[in-house]
């Protein structure tokens, strides 16, 4: 996301995420104080702690982005831009903890591109399903939102019920537009 400076750079990155939040939680995205182009910040939710979403289903959503701020040439995102350096999206069944599904990017680890995990009875089906890396395209937050309200039963907030998917739409369409891969 483009910005006159640093500070500009990280709010036009953050706002769209809060808002996307907005629909199924109170909670305030939690950024570290994270404008310093010399370093790598992380967002994740309050205390690094998941969201219960409400629904049918009792599920629980965790979040983590880990983010630099950069000088760029391009006048569409620039002169400062926020770039990604990897996420860990999560659904877990409330329930025992079980993870669901996970999404990870961590390119400077041992598994560099985009990938899926699904859990936990997938090991029925073959003894090293559990520990797959199935390979997917970078994945928003607004995706793994979406597959948890349209597979796993999560619901928006009351007073976002009539605007979640429009807020959701906007904020996929900002994050196509703006990444660089």
């Amino acid at each position: 996301m483009a910005g006159k400076n640093p500070y500009e750079a990280v709010d036009n990155f953050l706002h769209p995420l809060q808002s996307v939040f907005a629909c199924f939680t109170q909670a305030v995205l939690d950024h570290r104080g994270g404008y310093d182009p010399q370093k790598q910040h992380v967002v994740l939710l309050p205390d690094d702690a998941p969201i219960q979403l409400k629904g049918d289903t009792e599920i629980d959503l965790y979040f983590s982005h880990r983010y630099e701020v950069v000088q760029t040439d391009d006048r569409e995102r620039g002169p400062w831009k926020v770039r990604s350096l990897g996420y860990r999206y999560r659904i877990d069944f409330r329930q025992g903890s079980a993870e669901l599904v996970s999404y990870h990017w961590h390119p400077d680890g041992k598994w560099k591109f985009p990938h899926l995990h699904v859990h936990p009875e997938t090991a029925i089906f073959a003894p090293n399903f559990r520990k797959a890396h199935f390979p997917t395209q970078r994945i928003s937050i607004e995706d793994v939102l979406e597959t948890a309200v349209r597979e796993f039963g999560a619901k928006p907030l009351a007073r976002r019920e009539g605007d979640w998917e429009r807020i959701l739409r906007e904020a996929r369409a900002r994050f196509m537009m703006y990444k660089t891969w």
